[in-house]
Protein backbone atom coordinates (compact mmCIF):
# COMPACT_ATOMS: atom_id res chain seq x y z
CA UNK A 1 0.00 0.00 0.00
CA UNK A 2 1.07 3.27 -1.17
CA UNK A 3 -0.07 6.89 0.28
CA UNK A 4 0.91 10.04 0.21
CA UNK A 5 -0.56 12.73 2.37
CA UNK A 6 0.94 17.07 3.11
CA UNK A 7 2.07 17.40 6.81
CA UNK A 8 2.35 21.32 7.24
CA UNK A 9 5.21 21.91 4.29
CA UNK A 10 6.59 18.53 4.06
CA UNK A 11 4.71 15.82 1.70
CA UNK A 12 5.04 12.24 3.60
CA UNK A 13 5.24 8.67 1.23
CA UNK A 14 4.05 5.76 3.10
CA UNK A 15 5.26 2.60 2.08
CA UNK A 16 3.50 -0.64 3.73
CA UNK A 17 3.62 -4.45 3.11
CA UNK A 18 2.96 -7.68 4.61
CA UNK A 19 5.75 -9.46 3.90
CA UNK A 20 8.59 -10.94 5.56
CA UNK A 21 8.89 -7.66 7.69
CA UNK A 22 12.27 -6.99 9.82
CA UNK A 23 13.35 -8.11 13.63
CA UNK A 24 13.63 -5.66 16.12
CA UNK A 25 17.45 -6.06 16.16
CA UNK A 26 18.05 -5.53 12.34
CA UNK A 27 15.96 -2.12 12.74
CA UNK A 28 18.77 0.36 13.44
CA UNK A 29 20.72 -0.81 10.89
CA UNK A 30 18.15 -1.57 7.96
CA UNK A 31 19.78 1.90 5.62
CA UNK A 32 23.49 0.64 6.16
CA UNK A 33 25.23 0.21 3.08
CA UNK A 34 26.04 -3.86 2.21
CA UNK A 35 23.96 -5.05 5.51
CA UNK A 36 21.40 -7.68 5.31
CA UNK A 37 19.12 -9.44 7.77
CA UNK A 38 20.56 -12.36 6.64
CA UNK A 39 23.78 -12.23 5.65
CA UNK A 40 24.11 -16.58 4.94
CA UNK A 41 24.97 -17.81 1.67
CA UNK A 42 21.85 -19.53 1.52
CA UNK A 43 19.97 -16.82 2.13
CA UNK A 44 16.32 -16.89 0.07
CA UNK A 45 16.66 -13.38 -1.47
CA UNK A 46 19.54 -11.63 -3.44
CA UNK A 47 20.62 -8.41 -3.48
CA UNK A 48 23.87 -6.69 -2.22
CA UNK A 49 22.06 -4.24 0.51
CA UNK A 50 22.33 -1.16 -1.35
CA UNK A 51 19.04 -0.31 -2.02
CA UNK A 52 17.58 1.05 1.00
CA UNK A 53 20.93 2.79 1.37
CA UNK A 54 20.43 4.37 -1.72
CA UNK A 55 16.96 5.74 -0.81
CA UNK A 56 18.51 7.36 1.90
CA UNK A 57 20.96 9.18 0.64
CA UNK A 58 19.11 10.44 -2.29
CA UNK A 59 16.21 11.69 0.29
CA UNK A 60 18.83 12.93 2.28
CA UNK A 61 20.01 15.27 -0.42
CA UNK A 62 16.61 16.67 -1.23
CA UNK A 63 16.28 17.98 2.29
CA UNK A 64 14.19 14.94 3.38
CA UNK A 65 14.15 11.98 5.30
CA UNK A 66 13.65 7.78 5.58
CA UNK A 67 12.49 5.84 8.64
CA UNK A 68 10.56 2.54 9.00
CA UNK A 69 8.82 0.43 11.31
CA UNK A 70 7.75 -2.90 11.27
CA UNK A 71 5.75 -5.05 14.20
CA UNK A 72 8.71 -7.90 13.62
CA UNK A 73 9.33 -10.96 11.23
CA UNK A 74 6.48 -12.07 9.49
CA UNK A 75 4.43 -8.79 10.01
CA UNK A 76 5.37 -6.73 7.37
CA UNK A 77 6.73 -3.48 7.08
CA UNK A 78 6.27 0.57 6.83
CA UNK A 79 8.83 2.68 5.40
CA UNK A 80 7.98 6.58 5.39
CA UNK A 81 9.90 9.15 3.88
CA UNK A 82 9.19 13.03 4.23
CA UNK A 83 10.26 15.80 1.75
CA UNK A 84 10.01 19.24 1.79
CA UNK A 85 7.52 20.91 -0.60
CA UNK A 86 9.31 23.48 -2.16
CA UNK A 87 7.23 27.13 -1.77
CA UNK A 88 6.97 29.34 -5.36
CA UNK A 89 6.44 33.11 -5.12
CA UNK A 90 4.90 34.80 -7.37
CA UNK A 91 5.97 38.54 -8.04
CA UNK A 92 2.59 40.76 -8.00
CA UNK A 93 4.99 42.53 -11.54
CA UNK A 94 4.80 39.13 -12.91
CA UNK A 95 1.02 39.04 -12.93
CA UNK A 96 -0.75 39.21 -16.42
CA UNK A 97 -3.04 42.03 -16.33
CA UNK A 98 -5.45 42.09 -19.74
CA UNK A 99 -3.78 44.51 -21.39
CA UNK A 100 -1.08 42.26 -21.43
CA UNK A 101 -2.90 38.76 -21.73
CA UNK A 102 -1.71 37.98 -25.99
CA UNK A 103 1.92 38.53 -25.16
CA UNK A 104 1.38 37.08 -21.61
CA UNK A 105 -0.20 33.62 -24.10
CA UNK A 106 3.11 33.99 -25.98
CA UNK A 107 5.98 34.06 -23.64
CA UNK A 108 3.96 31.18 -22.20
CA UNK A 109 4.07 28.74 -24.84
CA UNK A 110 5.97 26.01 -24.34
CA UNK A 111 9.20 26.35 -27.57
CA UNK A 112 8.06 22.90 -28.98
CA UNK A 113 4.18 24.28 -29.48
Amino acid sequence: QITARRVNSHMEIAVSDTGSGISEDFLPFVFDRFRQADSSHTRRHGGLGLGLSIVKQITELHGGSVKVNSPGEGQGATFIITLPLALSYIHASEIPTSSDRSSFKESARPEWC
